[in-house]
């Protein structure tokens, strides 16, 4: 209850500290700071497919796609066979 109270206080400008409407703002920043790394995670490993670095047809795509998927409630896309252009050399 003492800690509503100083809250309320901090809120209305009468104590220094954090205002609540401070801390959502960060808690709200933090999480876009996790999704943006998670971004750039997923990005990083779709650069290193697309650029040749797993050449062999039998190699999957990298686990973060699978757990993106899973974490929104989707399933996981599957890359068919069929669709997979052979690769030559260069």
């Amino acid at each position: 209850m003492r800690r509503w109270v100083v809250q309320v206080d901090v809120d209305a400008g009468g104590r220094p500290g954090m205002t609540s409407e401070e801390h959502a703002e960060i808690n709200r920043l933090r999480a876009e700071v996790r999704r943006l790394e998670e971004d750039n995670k997923i990005l990083r490993a779709v650069t290193v497919f697309f650029a040749g670095e797993l050449d062999r047809a039998d190699v999957a795509l990298p686990t973060c796609f699978e757990e993106r998927s899973t974490k929104a409630g989707t399933p996981p896309r599957a890359v068919q066979e069929s669709s997979r252009r052979p690769r030559g050399r260069r």
